[in-house]
């Protein structure tokens, strides 16, 4: 139904945008209260939508290239920061990285590549992937920035009877 250039759609859980590829740009599989407006005399349509947002891995990487990009001239050492951040290691000068979180990872899916942040090994049920929905994959390790985070983290892994339903694997 449309209201003054906006629709709702009451029905609709899923909402994905696509680049002319195949991969989904943007993707959400819970969504609620779905609603599309027209602004700007017709030129841009908004989605809104409750409910968690996914950004595939490769998009997320692409982002911190172009910031990159931007930033190498006038900001190298900014820049010097992401592309370590990007390649997983820690920039000269910087602090040393923390040991990975016991409780903490990030699911990788080995169906699509997809990455989840901040999931808990200790979950008992399932962990899936937001895009493809696959449950294959595998848990990387995480390393807090803030110290205590990481102490707390590690304190109550350490104080629960079993072992971490899903293990660390180190790429």
């Amino acid at each position: 139904m449309a209201l003054e250039n906006r629709w709702l759609f009451p029905k609709v859980t899923r909402v994905q945008v696509f680049d002319g590829g195949p991969a989904t740009v943007y993707g959400s599989f819970d969504a609620t209260e779905v609603q599309a407006q027209l602004q700007d005399d017709g030129r841009t349509l908004k989605v809104f939508h409750a409910g968690t947002s996914t950004i595939p891995g490769r998009i997320r990487r692409e982002l911190l290239e172009e910031a990159i990009a931007i930033l190498d001239e006038d900001h190298p050492a900014a820049a010097a920061a992401l592309r370590a951040h990007l390649d997983g290691r820690t920039p000269p000068g910087a602090a040393p990285v923390p040991e990975a979180c016991r409780l903490c990872g990030v699911w990788e899916c080995t169906t699509c590549g997809d990455k989840a942040y901040g999931r808990n090994r200790f979950y008992d049920g399932e962990h899936y992937c937001s895009r493809c929905r696959s449950t294959d994959g595998q848990m990387l390790p995480v390393r807090h920035r803030n110290a205590k985070r990481a102490a707390d983290h590690n304190a109550d892994a350490d104080a629960r009877p079993a072992p971490a339903t899903y293990p660390l694997t180190e790429k």
